[in-house]
């Protein structure tokens, strides 16, 4: 390298060094430096804050398939039925209700579908606004829908439903789904989701994020599920209580292009379908569909089996436990450890089959059992003479003195 060369990569470097120093005096020392700092702190904690939560190991479900895949039709109404627009709908019982929304904005049909046969067990108008979503609380009895601040409870009984109830609510809550293990109910408006007892008070429970444009909300019993529409493609995202995302359920379809409202029941889900050529209500299975268990461990009197399969939809490895077979054949006791002179034993019934220990008792030790005394250094005038016996069982020595003189 020439001397010039030389000497153009030092002012560089010198450059270089300074221009790090003005930066850095800039960015930490200032009050523009200050004000930079927080906005960028403020930006990564907006990004974070606007992630799902993962759930780990929340993997339990057949969440990569396409619902469309899966879907068998459960009630399809005749073109113009009622004449209104499909919203909401859920699992209440015997039957699966869902409300069609009138166009004058105020009145709303509920319709009552027979579970097992598909089929209209009755129907109802009531004056509820847009009632978007609805849910069945399992302990009471009772149907709730959500629209427009308001709250409305009814009561089901048999085929019959009757308003009982009109509540002010905080928000304009366009979700609800009642959570049997929280005694109360989820509700949400926009990406916030809150919790009521009694659809008097609420309190924040946990946020997420602005996925589509917003729609009803489910719970299976363990899970939160949230509806977010895109014309023809359409997802739901699974939740735990306390808002840790676990996965989604998507819906990528030019025959069902808007899902309004979904429920679950025993291992099925309940989709509710419009703005489409196949409106309607339709169903999917939820759980893994496996074909044949391949058996791990085998059951016994004493313990459960292990099988395990691979999910034909989803290729995830599933377990499950078998029940413990047969009753014990227990033997007479066997000693498990003897006793000794100084230690307790231990004697057990076992199944003779499994070799399970069924039942354990202690055995008392024996004590030692010594011989007479015998003088081995016999005491003299002026030393200590010794004695001692043998325990006969164990032959542990115990020994002692003699004084001397004796």
């Amino acid at each position: 390298m020439s001397q010039d060369s030389i000497l153009r990569e030092r002012k560089i470097r010198r450059f270089g060094n300074k221009e790090m120093e003005v930066m850095s005096g800039f960015f930490f020392n200032n009050k523009a430096g200050f004000l930079l700092r927080s906005l960028l702190v403020l930006s990564f904690v907006v990004l974070f804050a606007s992630m799902p939560a993962y759930a780990a190991g929340k993997t339990d479900f057949c969440h990569e398939e396409d619902l469309s895949k899966s879907m068998k039709a459960f009630f399809v109404p005749q073109r113009g039925f009622l004449k209104r627009t499909s919203q909401g709908v859920c699992v209440a019982g015997r039957y699966v209700i869902y409300t069609r929304y009138s166009s004058d904005g105020d009145t709303t049909s509920y319709v009552l579908l027979d579970k097992e046969k598909g089929t209209v067990a009755s129907h109802y108008d009531f004056h509820t606004g847009h009632s978007n979503s609805l849910t069945y609380n399992t302990e009471t009895g009772k149907v709730v829908t959500v629209s427009n601040g308001h709250a409305y409870v009814f009561s089901l009984e048999g085929s019959s439903l009757r308003l009982l109830a009109d509540l002010r609510t905080p928000r304009n809550f366009c979700k609800i789904a009642y959570v049997a293990k929280k005694g109360g109910y989820y509700l949400g408006t926009g990406n916030a989701i809150y919790f009521s007892r009694d659809l008097k008070k609420y309190s924040k429970v946990f946020n997420v994020p602005q996925v589509a444009v917003n729609q009803g909300m489910a719970c299976d019993g363990s899970y939160i599920y949230i509806n977010w529409y895109r014309y023809r493609n359409n997802q739901i995202w699974k939740y735990t209580l306390n808002g840790q995302y676990v996965g989604k359920y998507t819906l990528v379809s030019s025959l069902y292009c808007e899902i309004e409202e979904v429920d679950f029941d025993r291992g099925r889900m309940y989709v509710n379908i419009v703005n489409s050529e196949a409106n309607g209500i339709y169903v999917c299975d939820t759980e893994h569909a496996v074909q044949s268990w391949h058996t791990e461990k085998e059951a016994n009197c004493g313990e459960e089996g292990l099988e395990t399969s691979v999910c034909t939809r989803c290729s995830r490895r599933i377990k499950r436990k078998t029940p413990i077979v047969g009753n014990h054949e227990i033997s007479g006791w066997t000693v498990l450890k003897a006793p000794n002179c100084e230690e307790e034993g231990i004697k057990a019934r076992v199944c003779r089959k499994c070799r399970q220990v069924i039942e354990k008792q202690v055995v008392p030790c024996s004590g030692h059992s010594f011989g007479r005394w015998k003088v081995v250094k016999k005491a003299s005038a002026r030393s200590e003479g010794t004695m001692e016996r043998i325990c006969e069982l164990c032959r542990k020595v115990e020994t002692k003195k003699v004084s001397a003189g004796k």
